[in-house]
């Protein structure tokens, strides 16, 4: 499973556990925000935790709270979308 989907400067994207060891194949997904204009700076708002019987949101600290309103209405989105994404792959196992 890997992906990437963007809306606007929210991200859902498809991750190992850790960032920096390319594990394969992704079983994770983490919604990050872009800041605005350099493009080149991230920072994890959440992630999806595989569980037994599938996967669970969890949020860093509040930063889902703390988001403009385009980029929280970003966010509903891709946790929308990334829940179906992974329920998909979840099945498939």
């Amino acid at each position: 499973m890997e992906f990437n989907i963007r809306k606007g400067n929210v991200e859902l994207r498809s991750c190992g556990k850790h960032l920096l060891q390319s594990e394969k194949p992704h079983y994770r997904a983490e919604i990050v925000v872009w800041e605005k204009g350099a493009g080149k700076y991230c920072y994890t708002v959440a992630y999806f935790e595989p569980e037994e019987e599938g996967f669970h949101l969890k949020t860093v600290l509040d930063r889902p709270v703390q988001l403009e309103e385009d980029n929280f209405q970003g966010f509903i989105q891709m946790m929308k979308v990334g829940f179906s994404l992974l329920y998909m792959f979840w099945n498939e196992e």
